[in-house]
């Protein structure tokens, strides 16, 4: 000051501050980048165990389908008979059409993402969003009607259980043998019954009901994972392309 160089000095220190700024402008810059970069690959390892329990959950849809789908098909079959009386003791039982729905879905992979508190997979929000739409309120859906089926399917075979029916019983040596004429006039007799014949026509309807949903569910649960799947290609060159789910996606029954 006492030389007349202030304004020299004043130039100089703010220089100083600007260069400093930029400093720390340039390593928070790159340690966001760090940061994103370690989301990201964060995002897209937990999309890749995505897709891997997505292929199993696919086969479960698949196994629940192909259950349904070989039960209704023998129950149409009994259906279109015109005398019951030729048809095969054991064959007649399944005009019940008893098939395993027990399909329920969990995801450990989302949950992990849960506990971990990530709140974005990738830098596309609309793919973020469908996930997370799809784990809280599709997968909460699908399973609550997946329980429903579950409940009317342990009614019936509740109700058959109780039915004091003759069933087959050779497996045992020391059991006594069954009249076999005995045994399928009683499973006649039960089958004209008026509420026998109401749930026989329930489970049918339910199947085809199961079916149909399990055919729409699998068809958004492909189209979401096509979705990821394209979001990890952008980045991953030799990404494994993702194997056919056509598989009962075009099944349609027929009366």
């Amino acid at each position: 000051m006492e030389t007349g160089k202030t304004g020299k000095y004043l130039k100089y220190a703010i220089g100083e501050i600007i260069l400093v700024v930029i400093g720390i402008l340039i390593a928070l810059s790159i340690n966001n980048w760090n940061e994103n970069r370690k989301n990201t690959k964060q995002g897209h390892s937990l999309m890749k165990e995505l897709l891997s329990e997505f292929q199993l959950h696919i086969g479960t849809f698949d196994y629940g389908l192909e259950n349904h789908i070989e039960s209704i098909e023998n129950q149409q079959k009994i259906f279109n008979v015109i005398n019951l009386e030729s048809v095969g003791t054991d064959s007649l039982f399944d005009i019940f059409g008893f098939a395993n729905i027990d399909v329920n879905i969990t995801s450990n992979t989302y949950e992990k993402i849960k506990n971990q508190g990530i709140g974005k997979l990738s830098e596309n929000d609309s793919l973020n969003n469908a996930i997370n739409h799809f784990f809280m309120e599709r997968i909460v859906l699908y399973n609550k009607r997946i329980d429903y089926y579950l409940e009317r399917t342990k009614s019936r075979e509740k109700y058959l259980n109780e039915s004091n029916l003759h069933f087959k019983n050779d497996l045992v040596k020391a059991f006594p043998m069954i009249n076999e004429e005995v045994r399928k006039e009683s499973l006649l007799n039960f089958i004209k019954t008026p509420r026998t014949q109401r749930i026989i026509i329930q489970s049918y309807y339910d199947k085809v009901s199961a079916i149909e949903y399990l055919i729409r569910r699998k068809k958004i649960w492909v189209e979401l994972m096509t979705a990821i799947h394209k979001e990890l290609s952008l980045t991953e060159a030799k990404l494994e392309p993702l194997p056919s789910f056509d598989k009962y996606l075009d099944y349609s029954i027929t009366e």
